[in-house]
C-alpha cells in the first residue's frame, strides 16, 4: 500500500510510470474514501500471461478452440460482502485533467439473453449514487442487448475478477458466444449465484441495476488516442444495490498512451481473431496490433498471397472490419518488427492499391 492518500492525477502519473518501467501493480488510498485501489494488475504483457498461466498465444487459440464445446458453470458458496450506499461509496476519482468524472474502466458488464451470458468491459461513469452513464458504443454487445430487449434489462457488473472473465469480455466475441462459460472453460473459474446474474467467486466489487433506450450525454475521458473523448450519448444505468467482499478493493484501469493496461490487455484479446480467422482462411501467417493500432485504428496482416478472396474476407468481417486502416504483407514480412514493417511500407511499389482507402497492399 502507498503511504499518504492521493488524488486522481497523482495516480495516473504512477500508474504511466509503472508501465514504462516495469513496476509492480501497487494499493492506494484515494483522499475522502475508505476503499483501496488496485492499479496497474495488468500492466505489461508478462503480467497479463503470469495471471492466466499461459502465453496469450496459448490462451487465444484455447478461447477459439473451447467457444464450440462449453459446459455449464460450477458455482460454489460466496464469502461474506457487505452493502454499500452507491457508487460514491468507491474511490472514483478523476485521472487525468479535463476528464467529466471519475469511472469504472474495468468492470466485466454481464447481460443475459436466451441462457446465453454475454459481457463486454465498458467505461461506467457515475451521475450520482444511483445512476451512471455506460459508455458502449453502437454495434457492441450491451447495445444489441438492449436494442433486443422488451424495455429496461438487469446487467450486473463484476470489478476486480477472474482475469479469464476480463479476457473472454475484452476479446468483441460475435453476439451468440457465452463470455462466463468460456472463461470457466479456460481457467476452470467458479461463480457464485446473486440477485442478478452470476458472478466469479473471486469479485471484490458487484453491482446490480438495469439498463434501457433512455440515453444521456456523457463526459470527456482521456484516452489511448492522447486526446479526450467528445461527449455523446450513451445508455442511463440505474443502480439497484452496490457490493463489496469484506476487506476488498476497487481494480481499476488508467487509460492513457501506450503503454498502459488497456493497450496490453486489448493486444491480448485481439490474438483470439486471429486464430478464428484461421480457421477459414488458412493462407493467413500473422495478424499484429501494434499498441498504437489497438481498438480498431490499426493492424497488419501477412498472408501467402494475396488475392480479392482475402482482401474481401477481411472487409467484411465481424471485427477486422471495423478497423481503420489494414496492412497487407507477404508472409515474408516479420510484422512484428515495427522497424521492418515500416521500412517495407516506406519501399513498397504497390502500396498505392487500396481498398476503400482502408485496406493497403504493401
Amino acid at each position: 500500500m502507498l503511504e499518504g492518500e492521493y488524488e486522481g492525477t497523482g495516480l495516473s502519473k504512477l500508474a504511466k510510470s509503472g508501465c514504462v518501467k516495469g513496476e509492480p501493480p501497487f494499493f492506494a488510498r484515494v483522499r475522502g474514501f475508505r476503499i483501496p485501489l488496485l492499479i496497474n494488475a495488468f500492466a505489461s504483457m508478462h503480467r497479463l500471461e503470469a495471471a492466466w498461466g499461459m502465453s496469450a498465444d496459448a490462451l487465444a487459440e484455447r478461447a477459439n478452440r473451447l467457444s464450440k464445446e462449453l459446459t455449464q458453470l460450477t458455482y460454489t458458496d460466496p464469502k461474506l460482502y457487505e452493502t454499500l450506499t452507491g457508487l460514491d461509496e468507491l474511490p472514483l476519482c478523476r485521472f487525468h485533467e479535463g476528464d467529466t468524472a471519475g469511472s469504472i474502466n474495468l468492470g466485466c458488464v454481464i447481460t443475459e439473453h436466451g441462457g446465453t451470458y454475454r459481457g463486454g468491459i465498458y467505461r461506467i461513469e457515475p451521475i450520482d449514487g444511483r445512476t451512471a452513464v455506460i459508455h458502449c458504443a453502437q454495434g457492441s454487445g450491451l447495445r444489441r442487448s438492449i436494442e433486443e430487449g422488451n424495455g429496461d434489462i438487469p446487467v450486473t457488473v463484476a470489478v476486480g475478477c477472474s482475469p479469464f472473465l476480463v479476457f473472454t469480455c475484452a476479446c468483441t466475441f460475435p453476439y451468440e458466444y457465452d463470455s462466463l462459460r468460456l472463461a470457466s472453460a479456460l481457467g476452470d473459474v467458479k461463480y457464485i449465484r446473486t440477485s442478478g446474474f452470476p458472478v466469479p467467486a473471486d469479485t471484490r466489487v458487484i453491482i446490480h441495476g438495469t439498463v434501457g433506450r433512455r440515453e444521456v450525454k456523457g463526459g470527456r475521458f482521456f484516452n489511448h488516442t492522447g486526446k479526450h473523448t467528445e461527449p455523446k450519448d450513451y445508455p442511463l444505468m440505474n443502480i439497484k444495490s452496490v457490493q463489496i467482499m469484506k476487506g476488498g478493493f476497487l481494480q481499476t484501469m488508467i487509460t492513457d498512451i501506450p503503454p498502459t493496461e488497456n493497450v496490453y490487455l486489448g493486444q491480448a484479446a485481439a490474438r483470439v481473431h486471429f486464430y478464428r480467422f484461421l480457421e477459414t482462411y488458412s493462407a493467413v501467417r500473422d495478424i499484429r496490433h501494434p499498441e498504437v493500432g489497438v481498438y480498431g485504428r490499426l493492424c497488419f496482416v501477412s498472408a501467402d498471397g494475396i488475392n480479392d478472396v482475402l482482401l474481401k474476407r477481411l472487409k467484411n468481417d465481424h471485427f477486422y472490419g471495423r478497423f481503420s486502416k489494414i496492412f497487407v504483407f507477404d508472409d515474408d514480412t516479420d510484422i512484428t518488427d515495427i522497424e521492418n514493417v515500416f521500412w517495407r511500407i516506406g519501399h513498397s511499389q504497390r502500396f498505392g492499391r487500396n481498398i476503400d482507402g482502408k485496406i493497403f497492399i504493401v
